[in-house]
């Protein structure tokens, strides 16, 4: 076993030690510190999940909230990916609206929540747009500014060679993203689940954030985070895999023969 394995099991054996003494802090200050109808207890919540799992009820509900945040990526990843090679390549373009693209992400997308309700009603639609216009934004600055990055002399060789703005696009601007996307995807993620927790707890018939909204209607604090519990651990899957999928693209990049 080498020093870095050794250091690795170190320092997960000290996580799980630490993960360990919170839930048994938590576990015993329900009742005797603080009221367990506020805290609810770590076996309670645990009971609450397995009754929801056992009814297919918590099954439903992450399918339902995963849906929406994966469809809202890719609509608003694609739109913002898509504008950000039109704005970052087509300069005058560029320079004219990118002021008013500044001007609407400043805008705090949970004020859209209501408006969306009165357009699309209280489905997955209005949880799905609000998603994509979330994310258009975290994706389209990383392909805006890496197309601005690109040095000039590599675009009029292309130019001069006669290439098309599709085969600039697939060739040069793309690829000078790819990294700045990647980063954009893994900071993307946590703000879709944002929008659609707060689109699904604001009014929704199903999701995480539902579950989470009733329970607490209820006074059931084990329901409430049972639901963050499983969000949390929704979220760090999908924010593991994007940082795998990092990884592999460096690697295949590196490896692409010029």
């Amino acid at each position: 076993m080498t020093a870095v394995t050794r250091r690795g099991l170190a320092i997960l054996a000290l996580q799980i030690g630490i993960a360990a003494l919170l839930l048994a802090g938590w576990e015993l200050a329900a009742d005797r510190l603080v009221d367990a109808l506020l805290i609810s207890k770590p076996s309670a919540v645990a009971a609450q999940t397995l009754a929801w799992l056992s009814r297919g009820i918590l099954q439903k509900a992450v399918l339902e909230t995963l849906g929406v945040v994966l469809v809202g990526l890719l609509w608003g990843g694609g739109a913002g990916i898509l504008a950000g090679l039109l704005l970052g390549s087509f300069r005058r373009a560029g320079d004219a609206l990118a002021p008013i693209v500044d001007v609407l992400f400043a805008l705090p997308k949970v004020a859209l929540i209501p408006l969306f309700i009165l357009w699309f009603g209280a489905g997955d639609q209005q949880k799905i747009v609000l998603v994509a216009v979330t994310v258009f934004f975290l994706f389209f600055y990383p392909v805006f500014h890496g197309i601005r990055a690109v040095p000039p002399a590599l675009e009029n060789m292309m130019l001069m060679s006669g290439a098309s703005w599709p085969q600039r696009a697939r060739i040069l601007y793309l690829p000078a993203s790819v990294g700045w996307l990647l980063a954009a995807l893994r900071v993307a993620l946590p703000y879709a689940f944002v929008a659609v927790i707060g689109a699904e707890i604001v009014a929704s018939r199903g999701g995480l954030g539902h579950l989470a909204r009733s329970s607490a209607t209820v006074m059931n604090a084990a329901g409430t985070f049972a639901a963050i519990v499983t969000l949390t651990i929704l979220a760090t899957a999908l924010s593991g895999a994007v940082i795998w999928l990092a990884g592999r693209t460096r690697f295949a990049l590196r490896s692409r023969p010029l």
